[in-house]
Order: structure tokens, then C-alpha cells, then sequence
């Protein structure tokens, strides 16, 4: 009798999960983004690099303003990042430019692309560029973005995204050489 009861609440509860996560989709968190509101956000990163002994760690703020991608490096060294349409110019602490054309990099422009859609809301080129795979509830998601395009899936075996509602906490991007990067976000 108790092992009735035991199979009984377990289907309860497998099938209250399922009915929950299904409301759940890539249509409902595109809107749960665009919702958001925070002009910039606070990020650390870490860079797993095969040949490196010891992880590449970085801090500072993003934020998107009228289509202008910015990432304000604050430690360990200053530097900015500032993208706009298909370029990206890098600023260092010297205030030495240096310009790089997004389309001929596939990594930097999939992660342009992902961090654009995260800031601004906008889903639509990201089902472009990879198979999308949502999974989780509203309070605990995780999207794994998969390479469509040859040249990106080439470079980037997958980049996943971890948030609730329309908060991301978590980009990680794991590329096809082994380096990893993990991005963890505070809205402000």
C-alpha cells in the first residue's frame, strides 16, 4: 500500500512539473527579457584556456544603448569593448584603439550576438544563428545554444545560458579547442 501511494504521488508530482514547465517557452522567455529593465549590468568572468596554467579572470559592467554593445573591463587591467553594427573596438588602459570586423571572427560575433540578445531582449537572431533548447521552469532555466552556421560550429561546441524569469545569471561558452568561459551577471 505504501509503495501505491509512493508511485502515485511521484506521477503527481512528475506530471505537476511537466504542466509547469511546459508554459515555459522560448516565446515566454523572449518577452521575459525584453521586460527587463536594467540599464547596465555587473559581470566576472573566468577563461579556461587549454595551455594556460591558470584561469584569465576579469570584471566590470555591460550595457546595451541603442543597439551599441559596451563592455567596460574594471579589473584586472582597464579596457573597453565598445560594438557597434559588425565592428568592435577595443580600447585599452593606454587608450590605444584597436578595430575588429565581427563577421570575420565567428566566436566573437556568436558572442556578440548572444550578449546582445541578453541586454536587449531580442531572441529572433539567435534562433538564426543556433538551435535553441530551453529547459526548466520560469524560476530556473537554462537555454543551451547550439551552432547553426558552419563557421561558428566549427569554433563553439555550445553556449549556455542559466536565469530566472528574465534575469540571465550565467553565460557559459564551451568551444570546441576545450577553453571555456563562465560569465556571471548582477543586475544593478
Amino acid at each position: 500500500m505504501i509503495s501505491g501511494i509512493r508511485t502515485l504521488s511521484a506521477v503527481i508530482l512528475l506530471w505537476a512539473g511537466a504542466a509547469s514547465a511546459a508554459g515555459w517557452t522560448l516565446d515566454a522567455l523572449a518577452e521575459a527579457l525584453q521586460g527587463r529593465t536594467a540599464d547596465q549590468v555587473r559581470y566576472t568572468e573566468r577563461r579556461d584556456i587549454e595551455y594556460l596554467s591558470q584561469p584569465l579572470l576579469s570584471e566590470g559592467v555591460m550595457r546595451l544603448d541603442s543597439g551599441v554593445l559596451l563592455k567596460r573591463v574594471t579589473a584586472p587591467d582597464p579596457e573597453t569593448f565598445e560594438v557597434r553594427d559588425d565592428e568592435v573596438v577595443h580600447t585599452d588602459a593606454d587608450k590605444t584603439e584597436t578595430r575588429f570586423d565581427i563577421d570575420r571572427n565567428p566566436m566573437l560575433r556568436g558572442l556578440v550576438m548572444t550578449l546582445r540578445a541578453v541586454l536587449g531582449g531580442d531572441m529572433a537572431p539567435l534562433r538564426d544563428l543556433f538551435a535553441l533548447e530551453l529547459s526548466g521552469t520560469e524560476q530556473a532555466w537554462q537555454l543551451a545554444m547550439t551552432p547553426r552556421d558552419g563557421m561558428l560550429r566549427e569554433h563553439l561546441r555550445v553556449i549556455r545560458l542559466d536565469g530566472s524569469g528574465g534575469d540571465v545569471r550565467r553565460i557559459r561558452i564551451d568551444e570546441r579547442n576545450g577553453d571555456k568561459t563562465v560569465i556571471q551577471i548582477e543586475y544593478e
